[in-house]
């Protein structure tokens, strides 16, 4: 990503300070317990910054060790985040293991890690852009509101502030907070004070077009940094005497740096922040600027050492700040009332469900594992919310304490999704070989989802470019935990194969269409497999030349469909763990109105390791006739980039083959979180081969292929340039942008 885009989404993230109409602060509160009479009350407040907000924690880390007791917090963005969970009564080792351990790619892309996805969801991962969804109900089209619902990151707030879930006024954590958010209606700013500790902190990091506005009390609420990236009145209006700012904002860039429009713009907002932040800046006592050169406001991955940057900067204000420190048995004595003001779980009496529909409310309690009678478990509660999520139907999912007949339980709030119960998927590919094969094409994928209350959902995929496809089925569960299912389904195809001979090609389009009923079986959210009759009608008929073997004909098929997969891959595109198995087999009869009868299998398998930035990998494919006289329209089509690299696909072609793959990637670098995972150095070699019998099998006759590439994983799928060299003086440029369908 150039510099200048680079420093624009920094300032982005960063939270841009534009001059809005700032709301009045509400009256200052009582002194709070922990605030003796004898020493002035003292506040924390810290802005915005993204990944930079790491910085913070080694700020208090350091207060920490000269023993500064803080009175209140104010935040906003990511200092909402180390604030309000600093407030909420977390230690600053609690809060360390969780900013450096998280995994910050599923946050802000909003995936759950892909082993927790149903089956289905994989599928579409495998071939539509991840994020992209738009949605059709009475009302008309809708899309997302903001790149990322926000459904990974209120989870995981939801779950670190579960102890104090029951305070519903911000003066009641063990320490009192305030964070700043911006009503992206009104473009006033507003102070949240109370109701949901974990969607105020949320809602004060909405980054506009990124995630979507939080919506509290009829507002609908955006980053708090838009009007006030470093809140210092809302700390005074809490009461405090003394307030230590600490300002971890982008600066302007430098003359040199202006260089192109987005260099101007982002310029534009880095100077309204920077004033901004320094008339809110001018109201502290005590103003920490950490030295963040070098350091970015996207870079999560590499966050670590900004917590020593913290601890210097509070150690250069060390002689101001010493003055604020209190003897250490005074010091523990604040400590230790602190820590007796963060509530423990309480006993769940309840669970219940709102804002879903009684159909949608029935579906919700078949994944929630929290029992009654017991405390009430993060880790379960967490993983309730996470399985719901993660079957598409809901947008967002909270929860909230209440009180119902003397009782104490949990509501769980289901937010179901705006894109309505039909929901549109887009997928893009472009692939060429700088030779005779190139390919474009547009996949468009409608899901009808909840149309019965056992989770009946209707399914269309349509690909239009040089190859052009429509499948569509109903999928029928036959149980509540949709473990079998019943699919009719029905296929078109048609697309253009090259036929080698030598150093002549001839062009053709194969056309297939079928129609079925699978009776199937869920491998958890692993895989599934299918087993039914198939019935459909193949042409093949020449565009460009014509080859011997293959004539214009047409011929009608029957027989039995079965098909097997598991996914595990921890990612569908240029994965680091985990495999990937594909077993599709097909057994033609006369009986069921096929010509002739024949048998055809495939299998692939994939495997990926990592350690470190580096993957070995390793695949198998192979195709058989299982013995039987297979038609040459059922032969196998060996070759491209992702078959047997330094062919063209169909340059090896038969009813046996097979082709085995070792590679090895490092990570080169990696990209923004809300760009992409990395970019790669491929290297593999590929061994096999396509053979006319079984009696041509032999080692003998492999070919031999190696390859290497770089490529990138983007939002829109993996972008891949490499070189091929074969056995037999062939060679191969490979260019291939977005999804492989």
């Amino acid at each position: 990503m150039p510099e200048n885009a680079r420093r624009l989404l920094a300032a982005l993230v960063a939270a841009w300070t534009v001059s809005i109409a700032g709301q009045a602060p509400p009256p200052a509160p009582a002194p709070a317990p922990g605030a003796p009479p004898h020493r002035p009350r003292i506040g924390l407040v810290l802005s915005g910054g993204g990944a930079r907000g790491v910085t913070h924690l080694g700020v208090l880390k350091e207060l920490e060790r000269l023993h500064v007791p803080i009175d209140c917090i104010a935040g906003t963005s990511m200092g909402a985040v180390v604030g309000g969970l600093y407030a909420s009564g977390m230690s600053t080792d609690e809060i360390e293991k969780v900013l450096l351990g998280a995994d910050w790619e599923e946050i802000f892309t909003d995936r759950p890690p892909r082993r927790e996805l149903t089956f289905s969801r994989k599928e579409d991962d495998r071939r539509y852009v991840v994020g992209f969804v738009a949605g059709l109900d009475s009302r008309g089209f809708h899309v997302a509101k903001g790149l990322i619902p926000g459904q990974q990151l209120s989870l995981l707030l939801q779950t670190l502030t579960l102890p104090v879930a029951r305070v519903r006024d911000f003066e009641g954590l063990p320490i009192p907070f305030r964070c700043a958010a911006t009503d992206i209606v009104t473009g006033d700013k507003v102070i949240l004070s109370g109701g949901s500790l974990a969607s105020a902190i949320r809602a004060s990091m909405s980054l506009p077009a990124i995630f979507a506005p939080v919506e509290r009390d009829g507002r609908l609420l955006v980053d708090g940094g838009l009007v006030d990236n470093l809140p210092v009145d809302a700390a005074r209006a809490m009461g405090a005497d003394v307030v230590i700012a600490v300002d971890i904002g982008t600066p302007p860039l430098k003359r040199d740096q202006l260089t192109s429009p987005l260099a101007v713009s982002s310029q534009m907002i880095a100077i309204l922040m920077q004033k901004n932040v320094e008339a809110s800046s001018a109201q502290a006592d005590i103003l920490l600027r950490p030295d963040l050169k070098g350091f970015s406001s996207m870079n999560f991955r590499h966050a670590a050492p900004l917590v020593a940057v913290g601890e210097e900067a509070v150690e250069a204000s060390a002689p101001g700040l010493e003055r604020l420190a209190l003897p250490p048995e005074a010091y523990a004595a604040w400590r230790r009332r602190v820590d007796e003001r963060r509530p423990q779980p309480p006993t769940v009496d309840f669970v219940s469900v709102e804002g879903a529909s009684p159909r949608g409310a029935a579906a919700i309690r078949k994944y929630i594992r929290t029992a009654p009678g017991r405390p009430l478990e993060p880790a379960t509660l967490e993983r309730d919310l996470t399985r719901i999520y993660n079957s598409g139907s809901y947008d967002l999912l909270d929860f909230r304490m209440a009180q119902e007949g003397g009782k104490e339980g949990v509501v769980i709030q289901a937010k179901p999704s705006p894109m309505g119960p039909v929901q549109l998927r887009l997928g893009l590919r472009l692939s060429t070989d700088f030779q005779r094969q190139s390919d474009a094409g547009v996949l468009a994928g409608l899901r009808w989802t909840r149309l019965n209350g056992l989770g009946l959902e209707w399914k269309t995929d349509a690909e239009l470019g040089l190859n052009r496809r429509l499948d569509t089925e109903l999928r029928q569960p036959l149980d509540r935990r949709g473990r079998w299912f019943v699919a009719p389904v029905a296929e078109y195809q048609s697309l253009l194969d090259d036929v080698f001979l030598g150093e002549d090609v001839a062009r053709y389009r194969a056309s297939r269409a079928d129609v079925g009923l699978d009776l199937g079986f869920n491998l958890g959210h692993y895989g599934e497999v299918r087993v039914g009759p198939r019935w459909g009608h193949d042409r093949f008929s020449p565009e460009i030349g014509q080859s011997e073997i293959f004539q214009d004909f047409s011929v009608s098929t029957g027989g039995w469909s079965l098909k097997a997969i598991l996914d595990h891959l921890d990612a569908p595109d240029l994965p680091s763990r985990g495999y990937l198995l594909d077993v599709d087999a097909y057994f033609a009869r006369r009986y069921m109105g096929s010509e002739v009868s024949y048998n055809r299998a495939a299998l692939a398998w994939h495997g990926f390791a990592t350690r470190g930035r580096h993957t070995l990998s390793a695949g198998l494919s192979a195709g058989t006739a299982l013995g039987s006289d297979l038609p040459v329209y059922e032969w196998f089509w060996v070759g491209g980039f992702d078959s047997f690299a330094g062919y063209q696909r169909g340059q090896l072609l038969g009813p046996y083959y097979a082709v085995a793959r070792l590679g090895y990637t490092y990570r080169l670098a990696d990209l923004p979180i809300v760009v992409g995972r990395g970019v790669y150095l491929m290297a593999f070699t590929d061994a096999g081969n396509a053979w006319l019998t079984t009696a041509s099998i032999a080692a003998r006759t492999l070919r031999y292929s190696g390859t290497l590439a770089i490529a990138t994983s983007t939002k829109f799928g993996p972008l891949i340039f490499g070189y091929s060299y074969a056995k037999g003086g062939f060679d191969q440029v490979t260019l291939t942008m977005g999804k492989r369908f």
